[in-house]
């Protein structure tokens, strides 16, 4: 046998390994971590304990005597030669320990090997192998109770191969106290069982025969449930597993040496929901927040290995059971955020289960609504791209995000920003406009690599504006570095690119508005210098812009994903220009249209040629000399500036159209096919575009916030209990004014709401009342937001912050659909109009009709009554002429 030293670790998302044990018993095929395979041991500290030590530890019961490793040894080549042997007390051991096929990770409870140790304690109980002993038992309790190396008896190697239950009951039989012995490291054969997985029968008859056992910890302080839920290889704990090892009484609080209850094993090594269930029911929630000597609690395990497919549901139990788990930091600060980010970085792109798993783990996280510290938020910058993408189009991040630039210090800082760029950009531009002109006088004037230092400065008190222009962008870019690097975020800064172009930009303006006011330095370098500083200082601005406007924000982007989408384009462009002004050269050379007439006696003719990018004779003809003039000239044609009066030739022409249909026409075609295309793209991910612009804007300002209140609390004599705590967010600090400078902009507001004309009449008192103090606020108004913009926001209402610098949180896309709909129900609503009006008039229509209809029914009716009234008097006419004739 072979014992070698093995450390238990887990590679959490910081990078590093956390150790989780490091006596796990090792055989040589290499077994993987938290179970455990032979009686092989690593002793703790100074290697393996004696048998006196172990049995002081806590053994319970007597001990047997120990294998003489030399008869072990004639034992073992025996059975590996076949040779038939005799029932001893060393060979219950040895099938014991390679029962199941001697790894516990291919132990089959019906295994031949089982079916020898079944036989060997059947046949030893009806043999004696020694006259001295009392019963036929002696053999077997004497066989269960020897000790092995580290302390080992049979039934803890029995237990590390997931015993069948019927062999375990009969060693129990055999020696019932080995139940209670532990080895050379503390461990109880239920530690052995637990570690490597055998099945809750198994657990429940070991728990049954010494139910203490459940609360035993190792020299380590690791219980049984410790060992059942860091079990990762053979069968994963379930509830009943859990219940069964006292998840829900003591061993469920019991932690390791490390601080690490059995909840961190868990979510550390991954562990049901049903399991974890049991763990943090209704009166467990503290242990959700219970941390380890290192302060992380069991959800920055749960994150840390979020690629797992337990983690999801893990996560969503521990936030659902305590939510304030979310903000929980680590003796490092670090949230659980950041572990989750660290392990993302980790997972390749062909993991797509793995990374939707992080992906759920993110989400679920988000949606507990941390709070928005600076921490939260460089976790956020810390997420790769793939999981970045989904956390900014999150609605609390959005919410975030627009709460957090809409407070007062964030935007007081956004806009003085905005100032000190745009002042500065246009400061420096006139200034070197005089610059340039002192250093180049009019023509006929002094040279300007001659001219004087004291001719060439400029005496403008505007240049220390650029001094502090650079001096206020210096600071700030000093300032984001530090909190950075107090933060361990560094590289975030170094990766990104334009934080490079911040450094030029107060480099070039201190630079600049050093040499216009000394006149020092070439002329003709000071002037490209002058035009390169001033490009840059408008891509500085552009950059500004993406993070407070959206559309902005989206051009940019879209400009950048064309400008790479347009690589190989622009290589086919070139290349056809090329060809063109080759082919127009060689056309155009020693042809009449390249010789200049001069105006002489004798009407002579020269070439015309190029020099210094100049013709030598007559008018600029582009094509009859160097190739350069040639360049230049195709590439303003394919942009469509076309002489047609340089090509006369038939050829020439020919060739002409042919540049014009492939160059200027088809290439133009695909160029708008290829941006419309880019531009559908970008579009798409406009949100995303703009909200990781905002996160990076917002990061940048909370870290220099939070740097600032940490100075101040450092001074702070007596800071509140909520600063002691860190749980108070620094840039949403508002004071007394904010509120009351909100309820008054309110009531100004509610000023407009009301329609008086309809409600109140000209003559009352009240209705002028009303009309003097909307006037009031008329004027009022106005001075209110100039004031603002003259403190850079800080004398706003939060409503003026909020309308300028907060967002829909809808995504474009859904906003274009919503106006579609609204403008199709607009279109609904007139179609229905149009055919009430139509009805509204057939019904009047009809109703006319009926009108009539009853006019005319009316006279028929009474005509009808006159005709049958004058029947009647007919009828009695000639009833009394009949009286009367009968009468004769």
């Amino acid at each position: 046998m072979s014992v070698r030293r093995r450390q238990v670790e887990v590679t959490d998302a910081y990078g590093d390994e956390l150790t989780l044990g490091s006596e796990y018993p090792s055989d040589t095929t290499g077994h993987t971590p938290a179970t455990t395979t032979t009686a092989g041991f690593v002793a703790g500290v100074g290697g393996p304990a004696s048998s006196s030590a172990a049995a002081a530890s806590g053994g319970g019961g007597g001990r047997g005597p120990s294998v003489d490793p030399q008869q072990e040894e004639d034992y073992l080549g025996a059975v590996d030669a076949d040779v038939n042997v005799n029932v001893t007390a060393a060979s219950l051991r040895f099938l014991c320990e390679k029962a199941g096929g001697g790894t516990h990770s291919s132990s089959d409870p019906n295994s031949k090997s089982w079916e020898d140790v079944r036989s060997w304690l059947l046949e030893s109980s009806r043999s004696s192998s020694s006259p001295d002993d009392d019963d036929d038992d002696a053999l077997q309790r004497r066989a269960a109770e020897q000790l092995g190396e580290f302390d080992t008896t049979p039934l803890h190697l029995a237990c590390r191969n997931r015993p069948p239950v019927d062999v375990l009951e009969m060693l129990l039989n055999a020696a019932p106290d080995t139940v209670r012995w532990v080895d050379s490291f503390g461990w109880l054969p239920l530690h052995y069982a637990c570690a490597n997985g055998a099945s809750d029968d198994v657990l429940r008859l070991l728990t049954e025969a010494y139910p203490e056992g459940t609360t035993s910890v190792d020299r380590r302080g690791r219980t049984p449930l410790h060992f059942a839920l860091g079990n990762t290889v053979g069968r994963p704990a379930t509830s009943d597993t859990v219940r069964l090892l006292g998840g829900a009484d003591g061993a469920g609080r019991s932690s390791d040496e490390n601080g690490m209850l059995p909840l961190h094993y868990a979510c550390a090594y991954g562990a049901s929901e049903e399991a974890l269930a049991v763990l943090t029911d209704d009166d467990r929630v503290s242990t959700i927040v219970a941390s380890d000597k290192r302060g992380r609690t069991p959800l920055h395990f749960a994150l840390g290995n979020c690629d797992r497919p337990f983690s999801p549901a893990v996560v969503r139990l521990l936030l659902t059971r305590c939510g304030r788990a979310v903000d929980a930091v680590d003796h490092d600060n670090s949230l659980p955020l950041k572990l989750l980010a660290n392990r993302a970085y980790t997972l390749r792109e062909s993991q797509t289960e793995k990374r939707a798993n992080a992906k759920r783990c993110l989400l679920l996280y988000i949606g507990a609504e941390p709070r928005a510290t600076a921490d939260f938020l460089t976790a956020l910058q810390a997420l790769p791209d793939w999981l970045g993408d989904a956390a900014v189009i999150h609605p609390v991040v959005q919410s975030l995000l627009n709460d957090k630039i809409s407070q007062k210090i964030p935007t007081a800082i956004v806009l003085f920003d905005l100032y000190v760029l745009l002042g500065v950009t246009v400061v420096y531009y006139f200034l070197a406009v005089e610059a340039i002109e002192n250093r180049f006088p009019p023509e006929g004037g002094a040279d300007p690599k001659t001219l004087p230092s004291d001719q060439k400065k400029i005496d403008d008190p505007l240049v220390y504006f650029l001094y502090f222009g650079a001096l206020w962008s210096m600071a700030r870019e000093a300032l984001q570095i530090y909190s950075l690097v107090t933060l361990g975020l560094f590289k975030t800064w170094a990766t990104d690119m334009g934080n490079y172009v911040d450094v030029g930009f107060f480099v070039l303006s201190a630079v600049g508005g050093a040499l216009m006011q000394t006149g020092g330095g070439d002329s003709y370098a000071f002037r490209r210098l002058a035009a390169l500083t001033i490009f840059l200082m408008w891509v500085k601005f552009l950059s500004f812009l993406r993070s407070i406007v959206l559309n902005i924000s989206v051009f940019l982007k879209s400009f950048m994903y064309v400008l790479k989408k347009l690589a190989s384009f622009m290589i086919a462009v070139i290349m056809i220009l090329i060809m063109s002004a080759q082919a127009f050269q060689t056309m155009f050379l020693t042809d009449h249209a390249c010789t200049c007439t001069t105006d002489t006696t004798d009407n002579t003719t020269t070439q015309c040629s190029q020099v210094n990018g100049g013709p030598q004779h007559g008018d600029f003809r582009p094509f009859c000399g160097r190739f350069g003039p040639s360049f230049i000239k195709v590439y303003t044609m394919l942009l469509g500036e076309v002489d047609d009066n340089l090509f006369h030739h038939p050829f020439q022409v020919v060739l002409f159209a042919a540049f014009m249909f492939f160059a200027v026409v088809l290439l133009a075609q695909v160029l708008i096919a290829i941006v419309t295309d880019s531009y559908g793209v970008i579009s798409t991910n406009a949100t995303i575009v703009f909200w990781s612009n905002r996160l990076e804007r917002v990061a940048e300002m909370d870290a220099i916030v939070a740097l600032l209140v940490v100075r101040q609390q450092q001074n702070d004599d007596d800071p509140t209990e909520e600063q002691r705590r860190g749980d108070g967010d620094p840039a949403s600090s508002s004071s007394s004014s904010d509120s009351v400078s909100f309820r008054l902009w309110k009531r100004i507001a509610d000023l407009f709401e009301d329609d008086i004309f309809g409600e109140l009449s000209l003559m009352s008192s009240e209705f002028w009342c009303y009309v003097f103090i909307r006037t009031l606020a008329c004027v009022i108004v106005p001075l209110w937001l100039l004031a603002g913009v003259a403190t850079a926001g800080l004398l706003w209402p939060p409503q003026i912050r909020a309308m300028i610098f907060v967002f829909s949180r809808r995504d474009p896309n859904e906003h274009n659909e919503a106006e579609r709909r609204a403008m199709e129900m607009n279109e609904f609503r007139t179609l229905m109009k149009e055919h009430q009006d139509d009805l509204t008039s057939e019904l009047a229509m009809n109703k006319r009709d009926i009108v009539s209809m009853k006019s005319q029914m009316k006279d028929i009716k009474v005509d009808v009554a006159t005709q049958l009234s004058e029947i009647k008097q007919i009828m009695t006419e000639v009833y009394e002429l009949q009286l009367t004739m009968d009468t004769y």
